[in-house]
């Protein structure tokens, strides 16, 4: 995984593990037909690792006993790692698919076997390096919703939708809950921006970006928590 693949501000990552497709797709593929009202939990059986090969699905960090939305995650990613370490959900979160999605999933019993580490140490360091980096990527997540002024982290997740290829269509609700937000201040500060210009929103609740310096401006205390950006060494 190159650094570049992955940065601080992202709420939507894919191909965090595209490396791993081709082994994966000896496995099995299942069909996940889930929706907004029948929602899918995505969970792993001991020693099963599962890849998201299309669609998207969310991560929940669980807050108080609570599941909060942190992070979307699209093709070409492992969605349940921690298989790897054990077979126990240490981190705190949970995978949901609102959306129809195609898993390829394969049991890695030989994993703690070694042969698998053996046979494909490239995909060994690649799982290390992409567990390191969604987990800072994740507790940043946690620290972004919880602290800072809610201009500045509606407006940091504004930019990154905006940088963001193929990043799934978000409903206010949705930007409300991964800039940990109400719903209702999203809505004020929303329409704050755009009397000021610095947006306008359109049909389906999406919004488009008019000013993108003053953006920035406005996001900047967010953007300082962690000096970590695209291409940096």
């Amino acid at each position: 995984m190159k650094r570049r693949d992955i940065h601080m501000h992202a709420v939507y990552v894919q191909g965090l593990n595209r490396i791993w497709a081709d082994f994966m797709r000896r496995g099995q593929r299942r069909r996940v037909m889930a929706s907004s009202r029948s929602p899918v939990d995505i969970v792993g059986a001991p020693h099963e690792l599962i890849f998201l090969e299309e669609g998207h699905v969310r991560v929940y960090g669980m807050a108080r006993q609570a599941p909060r939305l942190l992070l979307l995650m699209g093709p070409g990613c492992l969605v349940n790692t921690e298989c790897l370490e054990g077979g126990q959900t240490s981190h705190g979160y949970m995978v949901r698919a609102m959306t129809p999605v195609t898993l390829l999933v394969r049991d890695v019993t030989a994993w703690y076997e070694r042969r698998l580490a053996c046979e494909y140490p490239e995909l060994y360091v690649n799982v290390v390096q992409a567990l390191a980096g969604i987990n800072l990527l994740f507790l940043y997540r946690a620290h972004a919703v919880t602290f800072g002024p809610a201009l500045s982290r509606l407006c940091a997740l504004l930019l990154d939708i905006h940088d963001t290829k193929d990043c799934p269509v978000l409903r206010q609700k949705d930007m409300a809950e991964l800039a940990g937000i109400t719903p209702e201040t999203a809505s004020r500060l929303l329409a704050q921006l755009e009397d000021s210009g610095c947006l306008e929103r359109v049909r389906g609740g999406n919004v488009r970006l008019l000013d993108i310096p003053r953006m920035r401006e406005l996001s900047c205390q967010e953007r300082t928590l962690i000096p970590w950006r695209d291409g940096e060494a």
